[in-house]
């Protein structure tokens, strides 16, 4: 998939997913899309980094950009390690996995880790971080630049969309 290898286990990927990783088509959209929208250089934060498929394949076309990522779940964690090793995308200055977890406290766990990376953009895919948590993260820190929400995140808080958009449209995100 685009330059990053998946494997077709459907322990970790749902079945009606298996048949975009074997075609190639597996997050298409984001794989084309993200890598043009980031900015030159930037510093990216991911949050909820999943098996490090964007993140992997974005520093692998985009050599400027410094990856930070981040994932709670120890399972998906675990598929991260082997979908990187088997891409030979190796961790680096610039493509590095945090050792931090957000912790019980989501939103503190978060504004801390931001605090920390100071992202110039943040890839949010954490289903954990809910409507009021991603309220509380933007209220309490200047936010970065670019702020993209998708994958767990979004399928999981999909009904609340409205005011998710509604939160980011009054700080003056699009």
């Amino acid at each position: 998939n685009h330059t990053v290898k998946l494997p077709t286990d459907s322990r970790v990927f749902a079945e009606h997913v298996l048949p975009l990783i074997q075609t190639g088509k597996f997050e298409r959209g984001l794989a084309r899309r993200m890598p043009q929208v980031l900015e030159q250089g930037a510093k990216v934060l991911e949050i909820g980094a999943g098996v490090g498929f964007l993140a992997a394949h974005c520093s692998n076309i985009r050599n400027d950009l410094s990856i930070a990522l981040q994932e709670e779940n120890a399972g998906l964690r675990q598929m991260l390690l082997a979908v990187c090793a088997i891409s030979e995308r190796p961790f680096d200055s610039r493509f590095r996995l945090l050792n931090g977890t957000l912790g019980a406290d989501l939103a503190q766990g978060a504004l801390a880790m931001i605090a920390s990376e100071k992202p110039d953009a943040l890839l949010l895919a954490d289903p954990g971080l809910s409507p009021q948590v991603l309220a509380q993260i933007l209220q309490a820190l200047p936010a970065p630049g670019q702020i993209f929400l998708y994958g767990r995140l979004l399928e999981q808080w999909h009904p609340q969309i409205d005011e998710i958009n509604a939160l980011f449209a009054a700080l003056g995100y699009t």
